[in-house]
Order: structure tokens, then C-alpha cells, then sequence
């Protein structure tokens, strides 16, 4: 078969060559005698000069496809030295899947020296191939089927060791922590619920009192937080007049609510306090306002006592639950 088919660059013949100057190209298999399937080496071996340039053939496309096929190419090596004199190889490992006797041909190598560019040849009968087949008796041996699958008992072992796989424990960390959350907000989650239904409701006085009560406890002015403090002053009074008029006190302007406040046929007396109060906490929070230490504690009270002076009577809840039946 034509197992090499690379172009072949050439001219006249070079004075070099003629004087025996040009390297030397060989090539041997080993083995040269494979079963088939088996791969083998194809050593091309190049002895040249220091100076001469030389570029072993690619046989990646050349085989592809035939009996013979390359599986791959070493980089070039080199063998020896001696003087001026160097000996360079590649090896080719190449494979076959078919039986009979090959002739591999011969390998062309370029070599380039000085402004000459030549091409040099293998000897062909170095690259005798011999792939032998399966030598099988179908005389004395019959050809039998495929043995049936065997079902094994499944062990306690093999199940303990599915349940160490990654993907497994994974899946059964997820699985507890899912059951975790459930359970935490089952017991704590649903507490929480029911404790702010009962918060709203609570009356919006009430629940004004006791937010003011905490604010004093936390102490947040006498610890430097003003503008905090002032801050949640403010909320809890815009909380309460929400709750106790019905309007978005926490979304509005302290003009806007000011003006609903007076809309809501509250007393004049309280509707200063309320202004003065929620004035007080936008110049803190805004235009960086400190008041006095003595001022602190004056706006609390008066908090508490616009709660307390606006807060709904017994009389009012009941003509409001009248009005509503």
C-alpha cells in the first residue's frame, strides 16, 4: 500500500550532494512484527551536519483512514554528536487492524543547507510491517452465548456506603435543615404571629405609652445617640396619630400631617405640641440641630402628654362601634 503521500520539493541536483554532503535519512520498526490491534514505532533517523536545517514529515493525514494508522508523533531527539556531525530522530507510533504483510514505503525528509533545499528518501525495505491475526479453531471450540446477569443480595455494607456518597449527604443536610426551619418557626414563628395580633390590638395609647417607656429605658440620648433618639420619638408619635386618626402619618410630611391633625377637629394646644414635637426631630435628623440636654427630656413629656391628651375615651370607642353596626 501507499502509506506516505508528502509533496516532494526538488531541483537540480546540489554540488553537495554529489560530494556525499547530504544527510543520511534511515528508518526501522519496532517491533516489526505486531498481532494485530497492536501498535508499534516507526524511528526515522536523520545523520546530518551542525549546519544543516531539516524538517521530518508530518504523517498525521497520510495514514488516517488506511490500514495502518499513526496514533502520534515524538518532538525530534537527538541521538548523537560527533564533531560536526549530528544524529536526530523522531518516532512514530502507529497501530494496525488488519492482518498481512505491509510496506510502509518510503519517508521523505527536507533538508535545507546554505541556499539549497533538497529532499532525501528512507530505503523502503526497512519499513516491512507484519501484522499477525487470531489464530482461532472453529473446528474443535463452539461458540457459546453470553452468560446471564447475576443478581446478588444487596448488604447492609453496599447501603452504608451509598449513604456516605456527597450527592447523599448533601441531600440529607438539606433535608434536616428544612425540618429545622419548620420546627423553629412552628415554635417561635407562629408566637411571634399571634404576639402581633394581640399588639394590634392593643389601643393606639397604650401601645404609644409603653413604646415611650422604653425609649426611656434604653437611654439613647444620655449615651450620645441623639439623632436615634429623636428618630424614634418622632415614629412613635406618627405611629400613634395613624392609628388614632387613620391617616399615613408615618409616609407624610410634617406639614402635611400637621394639617390633617387640624382637619381631625383635634385641640388647637395639642396640635402645637404635636408640631413643636415632630419639628424638634426633623431639625435633628435633617439640619444636624442639638438641643439641650434639659430640652431632651421636655419633649418626651410632652409625647406623653399629647398621648394622653388625645387618646380615645370609652365614650368614643362605643359611638364609633355604634356608628359601625
Amino acid at each position: 500500500m501507499s502509506f506516505l503521500a508528502l509533496p516532494l520539493v526538488c531541483g537540480a541536483v546540489p554540488a553537495d550532494t554529489l560530494r556525499g554532503n547530504a544527510p543520511r535519512a534511515s528508518v526501522r520498526l519496532v517491533p516489526d512484527t505486531i498481532t494485530i490491534g497492536d501498535r508499534f514505532v516507526m524511528r526515522v533517523t536523520v545523520d546530518k551536519d551542525l549546519m544543516q536545517q531539516i524538517v521530518f514529515p508530518d504523517l498525521a493525514k497520510a495514514g488516517r483512514g488506511d490500514t495502518v494508522e499513526l496514533v502520534s508523533i515524538s518532538p525530534v531527539d537527538t541521538v548523537a554528536r560527533d564533531g560536526r556531525r549530528l544524529t536526530i530522530a523522531v518516532d512514530y507510533t502507529m497501530t494496525c487492524f488488519e492482518p498481512g504483510i505491509f510496506g510502509l514505503g518510503r519517508v521523505p525528509v527536507l533538508y535545507g543547507d546554505k541556499n539549497i533545499t533538497d529532499t532525501i528518501y528512507t530505503d523502503s525495505e526497512d519499513a516491512v510491517l507484519l501484522v499477525k491475526g487470531f489464530d482461532i479453531d472453529t473446528l474443535t471450540q463452539t461458540i457459546v452465548d453470553i452468560k446471564p446477569v447475576r443478581h446478588t443480595p444487596f448488604t447492609f455494607r453496599e447501603f452504608l456506603a451509598y449513604l456516605t456518597t456527597l450527592p447523599v449527604l448533601l441531600s440529607l443536610a438539606g433535608l434536616l435543615l428544612v425540618a429545622a426551619a419548620v420546627w423553629l418557626w412552628r415554635r417561635y414563628g407562629r408566637r411571634g404571629a399571634v404576639a402581633d395580633e394581640i399588639v394590634d390590638n392593643v389601643p393606639p395609647h397604650e401601645r404609644a405609652i409603653r413604646e415611650l417607656e422604653r425609649l426611656s429605658g434604653e437611654k439613647l440620648w444620655q449615651n450620645g445617640r441623639i439623632k436615634e433618639y429623636y428618630t424614634r420619638l418622632s415614629d412613635i408619635v406618627r405611629d400613634y396619630m395613624a392609628r388614632r386618626y387613620g391617616f399615613p402619618a408615618l409616609e407624610m410630611t410634617t406639614p402635611e400631617l400637621m394639617e390633617r391633625l387640624r382637619g381631625a377637629d383635634v385641640d388647637k394646644r395639642e396640635c402645637d405640641r404635636a408640631g413643636e414635637i415632630l419639628g424638634l426631630a426633623d431639625l435633628v435628623k435633617f439640619a444636624k440641630y442639638m438641643p439641650s440636654v434639659e430640652r431632651h427630656n421636655e419633649v418626651y413629656d410632652e409625647a406623653y402628654i399629647f398621648v394622653e391628651e388625645t387618646k380615645e375615651m370609652p365614650s368614643e370607642a362605643n359611638e364609633t362601634v355604634d356608628t359601625q353596626n
